[in-house]
Protein backbone atom coordinates (compact mmCIF):
# COMPACT_ATOMS: atom_id res chain seq x y z
CA UNK A 1 0.00 0.00 0.00
CA UNK A 2 2.79 2.51 1.06
CA UNK A 3 4.26 1.67 -2.87
CA UNK A 4 1.02 2.76 -4.43
CA UNK A 5 0.75 5.55 -2.38
CA UNK A 6 4.25 6.76 -3.61
CA UNK A 7 3.19 5.73 -7.04
CA UNK A 8 0.10 7.59 -7.01
CA UNK A 9 1.69 10.72 -5.10
CA UNK A 10 4.08 10.85 -8.47
CA UNK A 11 1.24 11.13 -10.22
CA UNK A 12 -0.88 13.80 -8.65
CA UNK A 13 2.69 15.65 -8.95
CA UNK A 14 2.85 15.08 -12.52
CA UNK A 15 -1.05 16.17 -12.82
CA UNK A 16 -0.53 19.40 -10.60
CA UNK A 17 2.96 20.39 -13.05
CA UNK A 18 0.53 19.84 -16.16
CA UNK A 19 -1.76 22.92 -14.39
CA UNK A 20 -5.38 21.38 -15.74
CA UNK A 21 -8.23 22.89 -14.94
CA UNK A 22 -12.06 21.41 -15.04
CA UNK A 23 -13.73 23.63 -16.96
CA UNK A 24 -16.95 23.31 -15.64
CA UNK A 25 -16.05 23.80 -12.29
CA UNK A 26 -12.58 25.90 -12.97
CA UNK A 27 -10.03 24.27 -10.03
CA UNK A 28 -7.37 22.07 -10.67
CA UNK A 29 -7.71 18.21 -11.15
CA UNK A 30 -5.40 17.14 -8.56
CA UNK A 31 -7.49 18.49 -6.06
CA UNK A 32 -9.80 15.05 -7.28
CA UNK A 33 -6.93 12.74 -6.80
CA UNK A 34 -5.12 14.10 -3.91
CA UNK A 35 -7.39 11.46 -1.68
CA UNK A 36 -5.90 8.35 -3.07
CA UNK A 37 -2.24 8.37 -2.19
CA UNK A 38 -4.07 9.74 1.15
CA UNK A 39 -5.86 6.32 1.32
CA UNK A 40 -2.93 4.05 0.43
CA UNK A 41 -0.85 5.24 3.05
CA UNK A 42 -3.41 5.32 6.02
CA UNK A 43 -4.21 1.84 5.08
CA UNK A 44 -0.09 0.96 4.70
CA UNK A 45 0.16 2.23 7.97
CA UNK A 46 -2.76 -0.37 9.24
CA UNK A 47 -1.54 -2.60 7.44
CA UNK A 48 1.63 -2.32 9.21
CA UNK A 49 0.06 -1.69 12.65
CA UNK A 50 -1.93 -5.10 12.37
CA UNK A 51 1.41 -6.88 11.31
CA UNK A 52 3.29 -5.47 14.78
CA UNK A 53 0.08 -6.63 16.73
CA UNK A 54 0.37 -10.20 15.35
CA UNK A 55 4.09 -10.36 15.94
CA UNK A 56 4.09 -9.18 19.12
CA UNK A 57 0.79 -11.18 20.26
CA UNK A 58 -0.02 -14.72 20.54
CA UNK A 59 -3.58 -14.35 19.29
CA UNK A 60 -4.60 -13.49 15.88
CA UNK A 61 -5.96 -9.96 14.90
CA UNK A 62 -7.87 -9.16 12.07
CA UNK A 63 -6.54 -5.41 12.64
CA UNK A 64 -5.05 -3.82 15.43
CA UNK A 65 -8.24 -3.94 17.53
CA UNK A 66 -10.39 -6.85 16.32
CA UNK A 67 -9.10 -10.34 17.24
CA UNK A 68 -10.00 -13.32 14.57
CA UNK A 69 -12.39 -15.90 15.94
CA UNK A 70 -15.89 -17.00 16.03
CA UNK A 71 -18.48 -15.73 18.33
CA UNK A 72 -19.28 -18.46 20.96
CA UNK A 73 -23.61 -17.91 20.38
CA UNK A 74 -24.86 -19.10 16.60
CA UNK A 75 -26.68 -16.68 14.72
CA UNK A 76 -29.60 -17.24 12.21
CA UNK A 77 -29.04 -15.74 8.99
Amino acid sequence: MLVLAYFSYQYIASVYDRGRILPALGFEIWWIYIWVPLGFAITGIQYGLTVYKNLTSPDVYLSAGVLDGYAETESEV
